[in-house]
């Protein structure tokens, strides 16, 4: 077996039929994802190509796996970080994966660690329980999860759930409410600074930034209040580039931000803010909802898989 690195040409568009197959065995699973064809595949493999490192194995001439990263100048408010996304990794299942998964890590990772960079992570499609456990053994732990779930599922589930005390109103949430929802933005970033999740210098939009965002075409706000004040809001756009590219399409309405509370917290104020995401979305077309959070955030985590599906896992080593 033989590992170089990949060009433009011949060689990214195999790997982008391999990238392609993953992803159709990831949709066996998850039936409701979105297509993907081996050019738009190919499109994200030559970015990677210019733009970061891409690694093949062959056997002969035919290329059996391949793995590639980039490096991100500010990963997670810790300094330079390497990132293989989902899209950027595939081996054959069985033994002979586990071996060309091995061989293209360490080809990979000493030439990150040469460039001085000390974090990486990986994007692992929840298909590929193999691959997750390789990385548990090379000691990689899980810090996200994205997750999806058909927005007709999703409402039905949600149909006849226990709703708030009269007295939490939810509404649509304007410009004049930007203050309110900063307070309560602070507060979200406040708790994922703190144990268990320890993000460093975590923060949240600010009256300005609140406002830009709701005067955005595809933005969805809810804030839920009670006669005491704010209690809690819900938020969701259009899939940004940090979310897995699994859910990248325009069926999609994605969550990217949900707080409540801890006094309100198990009174039915976050399910009845999802819910009105939901009627949002159905308003908008969008037969798919999307979600990714952190999974050392146990009130997240433990909220979303109740109803969502997991995509893809998100797990990180430091060096």
């Amino acid at each position: 077996m033989e590992i170089k690195i990949l060009s433009r040409g011949e060689e990214s568009r195999v790997a982008a039929e391999l990238a392609e197959k993953n992803h159709a065995q990831l949709r066996k699973e998850l039936s409701f994802l979105p297509e993907r064809t081996v050019d738009d595949f190919l499109r994200r493999l030559e970015w990677m190509i210019d733009k970061g490192r891409l690694f093949g194995q062959f056997e002969g001439r035919v290329m059996r796996a391949f793995m590639g990263c980039f490096t991100i100048e500010n990963f997670r408010n810790e300094g330079p970080g390497s990132l293989t996304p989902d899209w950027c990794l595939y081996t054959e299942p069985g033994v002979e994966g586990r071996l060309q998964f091995s061989a293209l890590f360490r080809t990979m990772l000493s030439d990150v660690l040469d460039d001085g960079v000390r974090i990486h992570a990986f994007g692992v499609y929840s298909s590929r329980r193999d691959i997750a456990e390789i990385l548990d053994l090379f000691a990689y732990g899980r810090i996200v999860m994205d997750a999806a779930v058909p927005t007709a599922e999703l409402d039905a589930a949600l149909n006849g759930t226990a709703v708030p005390e009269r007295s939490v109103e939810v509404v649509i949430a304007h410009d004049t409410d930007a203050e309110a929802l900063a307070e309560l933005d602070a507060e979200l970033a406040a708790h994922i600074g703190r144990l268990p999740v320890l993000m460093p210098d975590p923060r949240g939009d600010d009256c300005e930034e609140w406002r830009q965002r709701l005067a955005e075409k595809d933005s969805a706000a809810f804030l839920a209040r009670t006669p005491d004040g704010p209690c809690g809001f819900i938020k969701a756009r259009n899939p940004q580039f940090d979310v897995t590219y699994c859910v990248h399409d325009d069926s999609v309405l994605a969550v990217d931000g949900l707080y409540v509370r801890p006094e309100y917290r198990g009174t039915g104020v976050g399910t009845r803010l999802l819910s009105e995401i939901v009627r949002e979305a159905k308003s908008r077309g969008k037969r798919l909802i999307s979600v990714d959070c952190e999974t050392m955030n146990p009130e997240a985590y433990w909220f979303w898989i109740k109803y969502f599906k997991p995509i893809t896992w998100s797990v990180l080593r430091r060096f």
